[in-house]
C-alpha cells in the first residue's frame, strides 16, 4: 500500500536543530555504498505515459536494483510538499528485494495544486527497519507533458491513431480542452484505480492487449470505472474471449454477435455530401440485450439520425440495421460496447469517415451535444468564433495555513 506521511515545518527554527538535520542529512548520505540503485525505465514512467495534472493522484513506476547477494527489505517513498509547503511522504512497503534482483514498484501521489512538476520531485528507498538510507534520485515527468486542472484527458489503447477525437480538443469549440493520450501497453497501466484518475475515459480498440490478458490491470480498471470512469471497447471482427467470466459485471448484459459483412451505416455519411460508399461491406457485431433486460441495465443507442446519401441502398423493413452500440452504468462510471471496429483500414482510409463518421460516433457515445467545427480559421475571419468558456480555478487555501501551522512533527 502506499502510506502518506507529513511533516509540519514552523515558521521559526533555532540555528541548533538546523545543524543537527544537516548533519543526519551527511550522515544518511555517506550511507549509500551504491547497493540499491533506483531507475526509471522510461521517461514516461513518471505521470501517466508521462502526464501529470496537479492536484490529480499522479502513478510513478521506478525500478529497484539490489546489488548484494543478499535480500533486503526497504520502504520506497516519494517526497513531495503540499499546498502548504509542508513535506508529504508517499509510500510503498513491504518491498521484498532479492539478491542481485531488481523490482518495479509502483508509488502514488498527489502533486500539489500550485506545485511545478517539471522541478521534479525526491524519491527514496531506505531500510524498513533501521530507516537507514539506501538510495536516492531525482525524477520528474517528460517535458511539456504537465496538464492544467483545466483539462480533460482521453486515454487511447490500440493502434486507431486518434481516431477522430482530434477534433474535440480545442476548447474553443467544446468549451474544454481535452488531451487524448496514447497508451503504449495496457500492463503498464497504475495497479490502483487512483493512478488512472487523470482519465475520463479509457477507448479500448485493436491492436491492445486483451482485457484479461495476464499482466493487464482488469481489478484497478474495474475500480477505477465504479468510482465514475467512462470504459469504451471497440469490438474487432475476432473473437477477443468477451465471454470470460471476469468481465461478465464489467461489460453491459448483451450478446455479441459473430462477425457479419453489412453496408456502411447511414450514420457514417455526411448528408451534404455524395460519399463513394458504394458496394462497400464492412464486417459489425451486432449488440442484442439479453432476455429480461431493462432499459436502467442496458440502452441500446444510435449515432445521430441523417439523410440517407443518394449512394447508400435503402434499408428495407426485412432488413433493419443492426444495434452496434450499448451502454450500462457501472457503479458512478459506465461502459460502453460499439460492434464496429473504429481502426478498420477500409474506414480509417476514407476522409470522410475520419471528418464526419468518427466525430458523429463520438458524440453519441460521450454525450457531446455540440458539433466539431471543421474550419476554425474561416469562422475566425468571419468573426464568428466561439469564445472559449473555460472552467474558473480558485485558490481556496490561502485562508488555511495560518489556521493550522504547527511547529513540531506529527
Amino acid at each position: 500500500m502506499t502510506h502518506p506521511g507529513r511533516t509540519f515545518r514552523g515558521s521559526h527554527r533555532l540555528a541548533c536543530v538546523f545543524a543537527a538535520i544537516a548533519l543526519s542529512f551527511t550522515a544518511a548520505a555517506l550511507a549509500q555504498d551504491g547497493s540499491v540503485l533506483i531507475e526509471v525505465q522510461r521517461e514516461e514512467d513518471i505521470g501517466l505515459e508521462g502526464f501529470v495534472r496537479p492536484g490529480t493522484w499522479a502513478p510513478m513506476r521506478l525500478t529497484i536494483r539490489n546489488n548484494k547477494p543478499s535480500i533486503r527489505r526497504v520502504a520506497v517513498d516519494w517526497l513531495a510538499p503540499d499546498v502548504d509547503g509542508d513535506q508529504v511522504i508517499a509510500r510503498r512497503y513491504p518491498v521484498t528485494l532479492n539478491p542481485n534482483d531488481q523490482q518495479v514498484v509502483r508509488l502514488y501521489g498527489m502533486p500539489a495544486f500550485n506545485s511545478r512538476p517539471n522541478e521534479g520531485w525526491r524519491v527514496r528507498v531506505v531500510d524498513q527497519e533501521s530507516e537507514e538510507l539506501l538510495a536516492v534520485a531525482r525524477v520528474a515527468p517528460p517535458p511539456n507533458r504537465v496538464l492544467s486542472p483545466r483539462v480533460g484527458v482521453i486515454g487511447l489503447a490500440g493502434n486507431a491513431g486518434y481516431s477522430g477525437l482530434e477534433r474535440f480538443r480545442d476548447a474553443t469549440f467544446q468549451h474544454e480542452t481535452r488531451q487524448v493520450i496514447s497508451i503504449v501497453d495496457l500492463t503498464l497501466l497504475p495497479d490502483r484505480w487512483y493512478g488512472m484518475q487523470l482519465m475520463d475515459t479509457l477507448v479500448w480498440t485493436s491492436g491492445a492487449r486483451f482485457l484479461t490478458a495476464q499482466g493487464v490491470p482488469l481489478t484497478a480498471i474495474e475500480d477505477w470505472v465504479r468510482r465514475g470512469g467512462h470504459l469504451v471497447i471497440s469490438l474487432t471482427a475476432a473473437d477477443a474471449n468477451w465471454q470470460d467470466e471476469r468481465l461478465k459485471g464489467l461489460l453491459p448484459p448483451v450478446r455479441i454477435g459473430e462477425s457479419k459483412k453489412v453496408p456502411v451505416p447511414a450514420w457514417l455519411y455526411h448528408q451534404d455530401r455524395k460519399t463513394d460508399f458504394t458496394n462497400l461491406t464492412i464486417s459489425v457485431r451486432e449488440l442484442t440485450p439479453l432476455p429480461g433486460m431493462k432499459l436502467r441495465e442496458v440502452a441500446m443507442l444510435q449515432p445521430l439520425k441523417t439523410e440517407t446519401p443518394p449512394t447508400v441502398k435503402p434499408v428495407t423493413p426485412e432488413e433493419p440495421p443492426p444495434d452496434l452500440i450499448a451502454v450500462h452504468q457501472f457503479g458512478f462510471g459506465r461502459v460502453t460496447l460499439i460492434g464496429l471496429d473504429i481502426s478498420d483500414p477500409q474506414l480509417t482510409k476514407n476522409p470522410d469517415y475520419q471528418l464526419y463518421g468518427l466525430p458523429r460516433l463520438w458524440r453519441t457515445v460521450f454525450g457531446w451535444r455540440t458539433p466539431a467545427h471543421l474550419n476554425a480559421k474561416a469562422l475566425a475571419e468571419e468573426g464568428r468564433l466561439v469564445a472559449e468558456h473555460l472552467r474558473d480555478v480558485v485558490d481556496l487555501t490561502s485562508f488555511i495555513s495560518p489556521r493550522i501551522a504547527m511547529k513540531t512533527k506529527a
